[in-house]
């Protein structure tokens, strides 16, 4: 007997990627804190500002990061961010499933929660690879941050329908690659005047600069930003980078 309602459809379960990276990133990051306190590993990197005071210039240590548990934080984030993604994509499908639309429901709302959250995970990422090379200077560090977080917006916005060099990916990639400069300078300069900087933080540097080169290679091809492919590159990419910077601090 028919009771005279329309029935629902299920969801589609657009989420499931987001809820697994959200998950990912949410074990990984109480692991890396539970490894970074039982070994008592800590790596502080001061943050500093020079400042002129008539003929002399005064440097003072504003701040002092922890590079360790930044890691466990920049983890925390991204769970966070798509934990707020899935949320908003399972919200979009069942607006789409109420009124039988073919709209995908990973939109506008999920993408720009994707973005925002990748711009500042990288950009975070890029400023604590700054400082483990050695960047110390405020004024160096808050552009790499600025760049590379703007870079990405960037990218993510692109719509990929404009000529080459109109496209705001292209201009993202002008703007992403100068940090990445300023941080090989570092090295080259530490290398010079104080010695090697270490293996360990070139492994580190390296699998950074990879991880953000393949993100710009999926936002240059379109990939969705919602699909299982970018969030899994992105997922894999970060954790490599995040366990192979404790393995320097643990092994140091």
């Amino acid at each position: 007997m028919s009771t005279g309602r329309t029935p629902r459809r299920r969801p589609r379960a657009a989420e499931l990627p987001l809820v697994l990276a959200a998950a990912a990133y949410g074990v990984e990051a109480v692991v890396l804190a539970i490894v970074l306190t039982t070994s008592g590993a800590r790596a502080q990197a001061p943050v500093v500002a020079t400042f002129r005071a008539g003929q002399d210039a005064v440097t003072a240590v504003i701040a002092t990061v922890d590079l360790g548990y930044a890691l466990v934080a920049l983890l925390a984030g991204g769970a966070v961010a798509h934990a707020l993604a899935a949320a908003s994509a399972r919200s979009e499908a069942r607006a789409a499933a109420a009124q039988a639309s073919r709209t995908s429901p990973a939109t506008r709302g999920t993408d720009a929660l994707l973005v925002a959250g990748w711009s500042q995970g990288a950009a975070i990422l890029t400023f604590l690879v700054a400082q483990a090379n050695g960047i110390a200077e405020l004024t160096s560090l808050v552009p790499i941050y600025a760049a590379t977080g703007v870079a990405v917006v960037l990218v993510g916005i692109d719509p990929g329908t404009a000529p080459t060099w109109r496209r705001p990916g292209a201009w993202g990639a002008v703007v992403g690659i100068v940090p990445w400069g300023v941080i090989g300078f570092s090295q080259i300069g530490a290398g010079v005047a104080a010695g090697d900087v270490g293996i360990g933080v070139r492994a580190v540097t390296l699998a950074a600069l990879a991880i953000v080169a393949v993100g710009w290679v999926c936002a240059w091809r379109r990939t969705p930003a919602t699909s299982a492919r970018a969030l899994g590159t992105m997922t894999v990419g970060l954790s490599v980078v995040a366990w192979l910077a404790v393995a320097m601090l643990v092994l140091a």
